[in-house]
């Protein structure tokens, strides 16, 4: 596999094609044919918080 920002692009080196999921799409890679998907972008999320009675103590 290679991967950029952008995209990743798998590759099959030998054996029987394989199934993967890409981003929760199902696809085949077969041996030497390179399957190219683009990477959606990330989703921006809140900074995770400690929880209940865990953070620390800065007195």
């Amino acid at each position: 596999m290679e991967l950029s920002a952008d995209e990743a692009a798998y590759t099959l080196k030998s054996g029987a094609p394989l199934t993967i999921r890409h981003h929760g799409t199902e696809l085949t890679v077969s041996e030497d044919a390179t399957v190219t998907r683009s990477v959606p972008p990330l989703t921006q999320r809140p900074a995770p918080e400690q929880p209940p009675h865990r953070a620390p103590n800065l007195h």
